[in-house]
């Protein structure tokens, strides 16, 4: 017996509609979020140790 599509079947315009939203909404907040956690990320600083026979050597 072949399957009837319906309101709720994933196939309707509405569903369509509705995963595209939920696709754009997610695209918009990922990249607001990804931005926020950029601009708030510590600056990592190299520290540069200078050893016994004068060459600089990093952290």
């Amino acid at each position: 017996m072949p399957f009837t599509p319906g309101p709720y079947s994933g196939v309707s315009t509405l569903a369509l509609v509705a995963r595209a939203s939920a696709f754009g909404v997610g695209v918009v907040y990922g990249s607001i979020k990804l931005s926020i956690l950029k601009a708030t990320k510590p600056k990592r600083r190299k520290h540069m140790l200078i050893t016994k026979d004068n060459r600089a050597a990093t952290c």
